[in-house]
């Protein structure tokens, strides 16, 4: 059987029924809908108002992207891109500290993560094993962390997605509409960060 792609008018009526548009399809309509008869072809659209599956955080590919260590421990951290490891794109962050600390962005503007199920980041430790943390600030003064040992550890020259569900978050006062940085914590040493992610 051969279908065919509705006139214009078909697919603005199809449209205007729906009130909406959903993930583009092609194919014959299995039901009657609206005023389409069954069997009639249709295709139905992606708008606007649908989220992505995956929205990227920074993949440094354009510099260091905000990533910074707090002002109290820039004397003990390095940070810079690097071609040497990359999971997404061309380049990573390279970080290298010589005391545990955290490290991360704050954004320009808050990010709204109340849809969003997981944070991810790949992660390689690059001179030594280590433990791994994260943490999201939401509002002014929200701070939720993964914690240990929930984060779990960075095996020397292996390379990890740090993957936390948000609501694994010890989030006590944190409102996850209005997440203003995400911070990523190490021990000692050197480490590549790649492709920080919600989904």
């Amino acid at each position: 059987m051969t279908t065919s792609r509705p006139s214009l008018a078909t697919s603005g009526l199809l449209r205007q029924r729906l009130g909406r548009t959903l993930p583009v399809f092609s194919g014959l309509l299995p039901f009657a809908l609206a005023s389409c008869t069954l069997g009639e072809p249709y295709v139905i659209e992606d708008g606007p108002d649908r989220e992505p599956a995956e929205v990227t955080l920074a993949s440094f590919e354009s510099g260091t992207e905000g990533f910074a260590a707090p002002p109290s421990m820039a004397d003990s951290s390095q940070l810079d891109t690097t071609t040497a490891f990359h999971s997404d794109g061309q380049r990573a962050l390279a970080v290298t500290i010589t005391k545990p600390q955290w490290l991360g962005v704050t954004f320009n503007s808050a990010r709204n993560f109340s849809t969003r199920h997981r944070i991810k980041a790949d992660l390689l430790a690059r001179s030594a094993a280590s433990r791994a943390n994260l943490a999201i600030r939401s509002g002014a003064s929200g701070w939720c962390e993964l914690g240990f040992p929930k984060a779990g550890n960075l095996s020397l020259q292996v390379i990890r997605t740090l993957d936390a569900r948000l609501e694994d978050l010890r989030c006590p006062s944190g409102d996850l509409g209005a997440v203003s940085g995400v911070y990523l914590w190490f021990d000692a040493g050197t480490f590549y960060v790649d492709n920080l992610r919600v989904e």
